[in-house]
């Protein structure tokens, strides 16, 4: 269930899971908390037009009106920013880590507390990264294609150039996975689904999938076999899995959940 913890505003709802949050101008300024549950997706219109779309298990904070020097939220878990352009006033996202200071752009993040490393996505603009350690030698600015991995705890940044349709498809409702070790795909998965997994066999973990899925056609074969019968044989799902119209796929699904 959707948690909102607002003040100093109110928020409505649209379609699509759309929230609008509107500032109170005479209220005092104080933070407001956004809590996303396991298998869901919102998206919300921050009061200085920022859009943010916020995937499974994800907490936005943010005040409830941004100060006339930058504009500050934070994340835990997974969001897609669309910043409003305001060249007086530096839109900053705060994660375990770093923040990522921007002025009008659009980049994915990544910043599960369950995950070994953070991901900052760049689509569009510039963006700039700045570590908590504070040494400004050490801020790293990315181009579009370009995505920074930091891994918790540690000082340890590193940039790539990635396909970023790998990194945004959620927001289509889609699963896309470029050689995505098992284990990962399994937390991506059961967040959407809300479901528990455990791989019991070691080797399992280092399988890697080329996979792209919409949400809805993973749905109606989980629903239709695979999750309804996690707690069967792995014989008797198999053999319910391939009576599936998708059968390649229906038999990739039950491998995951028959764990």
């Amino acid at each position: 269930m959707l948690s909102l913890d607002v003040r100093g505003g109110h928020i409505e709802r649209g379609d699509d899971n759309r929230l609008v949050y509107t500032a109170d101008a005479e209220a005092e300024v104080v933070q407001n908390k956004l809590l996303v549950p396991r298998g869901g997706y919102y998206s919300v219109l921050l009061e200085d037009g920022t859009t943010v779309h916020l995937n499974a298990e994800s907490e936005l904070v943010y005040p409830s009106a941004f100060s006339k020097d930058v504009r500050t939220v934070s994340l835990v878990g997974e969001a897609y920013f669309d910043v409003a352009h305001d060249a007086g006033r530096p839109f900053v996202v705060e994660v375990d880590g770093y923040s990522i200071e921007v002025l009008g752009t659009q980049f994915n993040v990544t910043a599960y507390a369950d995950e070994r490393i953070c991901r900052s996505t760049l689509v569009e603009g510039s963006v700039r990264i700045i570590p908590d350690n504070g040494r400004n030698e050490e801020e790293i600015v990315l181009t579009p294609g370009e995505q920074v991995v930091h891994e918790t705890g540690t000082d340890i940044f590193s940039v790539a150039r990635v396909n970023t349709k790998v990194y945004t498809a959620w927001m289509d409702r889609e699963f896309v996975f470029e050689n995505t070790p098992l284990s990962e795909a399994l937390r991506i998965v059961s967040r959407w689904y809300n479901f528990a997994t455990t791989l019991r066999t070691p080797i399992w973990r280092n399988i890697r999938l080329p996979v792209r899925s919409a949400r809805t056609e993973v749905w109606i074969i989980c629903s239709g076999c695979c999750m309804k019968r996690i707690c069967r044989s792995r014989s008797a799902m198999k053999t319910e899995c391939c009576m599936s119209t998708d059968a390649k796929a229906c038999r990739l699904f039950g491998i995951i959940l028959n764990v």
